[in-house]
């Protein structure tokens, strides 16, 4: 009797923990969407100011080309790291 006792609670918590879920998925979903239209917007710009971005143009195509599921925006750091600064020139610390 005290396994029936319980048992609504335990399906409440199942529901909760299957709607946070569902919510934290969509929620990716939507920041992906954001994420894509904004990465779109820099194949709008000329290559000499995604270069002073350290971006190229084949790496905005390149992520944009990616699953609707993967966030480009996390691609695109991870192509432009290495290059970050390049173009910059070194610091004197005095």
């Amino acid at each position: 009797m005290t396994s029936l006792h319980h048992a609504p609670a335990h399906r409440a918590g199942l529901f909760t923990r299957a709607a946070e879920g569902i919510a934290s998925v969509f929620g990716r979903m939507v920041a992906n969407l954001r994420n894509r239209q904004a990465i779109a917007n820099l194949s709008h710009l000329d290559d000499r100011t995604l270069d002073d971005m350290g971006i190229k143009r084949g790496d905005v195509q390149a992520v944009l080309r990616l699953p609707m599921t993967d966030d480009p925006s996390t691609h695109l750091s991870l192509l432009v790291g290495p290059r970050s600064g390049s173009n910059q020139p070194e610091r004197r610390r005095f």
